[in-house]
């Protein structure tokens, strides 16, 4: 693998050098900002690519800054960016969810779609295999980046031009909250650290923007407590990875082959299980007040309740009339029109909010009503 930059301009430091990727950081002489950048070239073979992906989710995972990844990665996320072949669905799964744990995204592609073909005259087949991936803290450093794929030269592959922006983005970049964070006694000496009055702008202009400038705070303090994925899952793929790798040295192992076989569902029934588990009604409280945790019984209850909520029910209208007066049967007291055109005070704004569930969906921002009821 060959990595070139311009000397005069950048400076190219170098983290870490294996067969499949060259990890570095790369400073530029004028701006004097330092980017993440690591350059792939993926094996082969299937169970090599997944020490890549490991590593490409361990190295983003603890970055705090722009980064990208780019080069060959020797197999394709969905069908459509494959022309003739079968693909390797298992491939793909994994490439995907490597890019997910990851918390990397492909920029817009323009010009050419497919980067690889085989050449071979009459077989026309082309893959998707080189691409640019970006964090969401890249998204933010180059928000105009622009990539073009060129034709095909004289190698199978193509080449592809990246143009970064180093406008500072306005849009909003993916962020979310996780209410347990208020739990932590730090909170709110983290919340206080970052918050301002901006006397230059108005309360609400002022508001937005300790918000926005909040958010990298809290993913620095606070992330460290989140994991990409369970141990339990983690040890049963080095566990498969491990058995594969010993067939491909003894294929002809009968004991071997059924030591990986067994692996490899264990896996995938630990994969699925950890994914099970993040969406399950763990508990249920049933009419009685009492708290189910047994899983037929926590069904049964849920069962009842949406037959009981859903039923079908004879609802009787009166005939439609032209007269408004005559389909809306109320009308407003005094107190409610007086209600409506008082102005709101802090006290109602207050009540509102923690009135509000905690764990009601989040905003745009990512901010939900957990975030403001604990600041």
């Amino acid at each position: 693998m060959w990595v070139m930059w311009k000397r005069n301009r950048f400076v190219f430091t170098t983290h870490e050098v294996i067969d499949q990727f060259i990890s570095s950081l790369v400073t530029d002489l004028i701006s004097g900002e330092s980017r993440k950048v690591m350059c792939v070239y993926a094996s082969n073979s299937n169970i090599e690519r997944r020490d890549l992906w490991r590593r490409m989710t361990q190295i983003f995972a603890g970055w705090r800054g722009p980064g990208m990844v780019m080069g060959d990665f020797s197999t394709i996320i969905i069908h459509s960016e494959a022309f003739e072949g079968a693909p390797n669905c298992g491939d793909m799964e994994e490439f995907d969810m490597a890019i997910g744990e990851a918390d990397l995204v492909e920029p817009s592609v323009q010009e050419n779609w497919f980067t690889w073909t085989s050449k071979i005259h009459g077989s026309g087949l082309m893959r998707r295999l080189d691409r640019i991936l970006v964090n969401d803290e890249g998204l933010s450093a180059w928000p105009n980046m622009r990539v073009n794929v060129l034709p095909w030269g004289i190698s199978d592959h193509s080449s592809i031009l990246v143009y970064p922006s180093y406008q500072w983005s306005q849009r909003v970049v993916s962020f979310r909250f996780f209410n347990h964070w208020v739990e932590d006694s730090s909170f709110l000496d983290v919340v206080s650290s970052i918050w301002t009055r901006d006397s230059r702008v108005s309360s609400i202009v002022s508001f937005v923007k300790n918000l926005r400038n909040l958010k990298p705070i809290l993913r620095n303090h606070f992330d460290k407590h989140i994991q990409t994925i369970s141990e339990d899952v983690r040890l049963a793929k080095d566990t498969m990875d491990q058995a594969q790798r010993e067939v491909e040295i003894n294929p002809l192992s009968e004991e071997l082959s059924n030591q990986a076989s067994l692996a490899t569902v264990n896996f995938w029934r630990m994969f699925v299980r950890s994914r099970q588990s993040s969406n399950a009604l763990r508990s249920v409280v049933d009419p009685n007040g009492t708290q189910l945790t047994n899983h037929d019984q926590v069904t049964q209850v849920v069962d009842n309740y949406l037959k009981n909520t859903l039923r079908f029910q004879n609802i009787g209208y009166k005939e439609l009339s032209p007269s408004i007066e005559d389909i809306v049967q109320f009308r407003w007291t005094d107190e409610c029109y007086q209600a409506l055109q008082a102005l709101i005070g802090r006290e109602e704004v207050r009540r509102v909010m923690f009135f509000m569930d905690s764990g009601k969906a989040p905003g745009p921002d990512g901010y939900s009503v957990g975030f403001f009821k604990g600041a």
